[in-house]
């Protein structure tokens, strides 16, 4: 009867050892909070190009944490990238964005899945209007400014 109780013991263990980690335990990046987002993702050709017509471009080198977009009368996409803090700049002016960031302002906008745009504590934001062949874009951009020297940046870029 011993060993049936063992075997039951070193069978629960082993069921426990390989569950999910609590709802409490962290699933972000190791560079930031857990609460700020989840894990990066996979960014596929075909999501890669539709999100080059906001204008912006997203290379290899960009932690892409996600995107979705949204059709109706207007449409919408919304995309959050990962990169050095000291990268935000240039890559705002490599697609056109030329519009003053503000410090403390957010947009009001849902957020990709997984990136905590409501509670960042150090954001800024701006607007801008995107001239296309097919006619313009207005792109709301908020940087989410990490401890980390990182930050997340959300751009959503919908018609009119």
């Amino acid at each position: 009867m011993s060993v049936r109780i063992l075997a039951c013991l070193l069978w629960t263990a082993g069921l426990a050892a390989c569950s999910d980690p609590p709802p409490s335990a962290p699933t972000a990046h190791a560079s930031i909070g857990s609460d700020t987002v989840q894990q990066p993702q996979f960014i596929d050709d075909i999501t890669r190009t539709e999100l080059s017509r906001t204008g912006f471009q997203l290379t290899n080198d960009l932690e892409f944490l996600g995107s979705r977009s949204d059709a109706g009368i207007d449409r919408q996409v919304a995309f959050a990238v990962r990169m050095p803090a000291s990268r935000v700049q240039s890559f705002l002016e490599a697609a056109g964005f030329d519009t003053p960031l503000k410090p403390g302002q957010r947009v009001f906008q849902t957020p990709v899945e997984g990136v905590d745009t409501a509670g960042a504590k150090q954001v800024s934001a701006g607007q801008d209007v995107f001239r296309t062949d097919g006619g313009s874009l207005t792109r709301d951009v908020m940087v989410i400014h990490e401890d980390a020297g990182t930050a997340i940046v959300h751009v959503w870029a919908y018609t009119t």
